[in-house]
This record gives structure tokens, sequence and C-alpha cells, in this order.
């Protein structure tokens, strides 16, 4: 929130994040949840919940997107004066931060921060994930038109998401 430096968390409030994202993991699993990551991505905390919905029509991106606003709110409960739930999926130009690269937000930033998995899950039950996460019920005035933003085709985009595929599957690249 606002008690960054330069756009930057100070490192008490980085470790203050992955706490709470801790706290939201142990919240999520009692909801029936299996959470698949966290990243300590440098400046905060980013916990991944995998689940497998089809988003093929604007229909069911609509109903989706829907879904994980109602979803943001519930955790809205873990907002505090230094943690700020966002829901990052809504916005498909912020993804997670990549476990090993730089988190670099300012060039005046100081040094240099890590993007680390600081909690990997063995195995997670994507079909468990769906049924849960369909079960969230929306009200009409909540239902969200999707953005019409193209898909990154780069060649960095495509690469980020078939390294994103492997980690779940536990392998690397070079497998």
């Amino acid at each position: 929130k606002s008690r960054k430096v330069l756009y930057v968390s100070t490192k008490e409030d980085n470790l203050h994040s992955q706490n709470v994202g801790e706290e939201i993991k142990r919240f999520l699993e009692n909801q029936g949840y299996y959470v698949g990551v966290i990243v300590n991505s440098g400046n905060g905390c980013q916990v991944g919940l995998k689940v497998n919905i089809d988003i093929s029509s604007e229909d069911k991106r609509s109903d989706f997107l829907s879904k994980v606003i109602s979803f943001e709110n519930d955790l809205g409960r873990f907002d505090d004066e230094v943690v700020k739930i966002d829901c990052i999926t809504k916005d498909v130009n912020r993804r997670i931060k990549l476990p090993g690269t730089i988190n670099k937000k300012d060039t005046h930033q100081g040094e240099d921060r890590i993007a680390t998995i600081t909690y990997l899950a063995s195995e997670i039950n994507t079909e468990r994930n769906n049924a849960i996460f369909e079960s969230i019920r929306i009200n009409e005035p909540e239902k969200l038109q999707p953005e019409n933003k193209p898909q990154d085709n780069s060649k960095s985009g495509k690469e980020y998401r078939e390294v994103i595929k492997l980690m779940y599957k536990g392998k690397n690249k070079k497998e």
C-alpha cells in the first residue's frame, strides 16, 4: 500500500506479506482448496491456486472473472496497513513473478530482490479446486465483461507460459 519507498516494499513489509500469505494458505486449505505455490516476488507475496476452468467463450470468461472478484472480496479480510489483496488473474497483463528473476520496481531501487518459491505443493487436486471455485455465487450486478486485451504471443510470453506449465508438472526446461 502507501508504505512503499519508490514503489518498493520495505524488508519488514515484505516479510509481513509472506506471513499473511501463509495465513491465506491455511484459510484456503480450511475451505477445501489445494494451494499450489507461494512466491515471494521480492516485493510481496503471491499465492497460487490452480484451477482448470473453461473460459473459451465471452460468457464463460465473464462468469469466471466475476467469481474471481467475489473470491478477491472474500480474501479482503486479510487486507491491512501493509497487505492489499489483488487477484492478478483478473488482469492477464499482471502475472505471477517468475521465480529466479529479479524484481526491479524502480531504477533507484538500492538492492535487487530475487523472486523465490517459498512453498510448492507436491500434489494439486485441480478437480477439487474447480468444484469449490465453481460453487462461488455472484450477484448479477457484479458480472464483469471481459477485457479485450490481446494475448501476449511474444517469444518471452510463450516461454513464460511453458515454464509455468513445467513448474506445475514438477519439471524444468532441461528435462
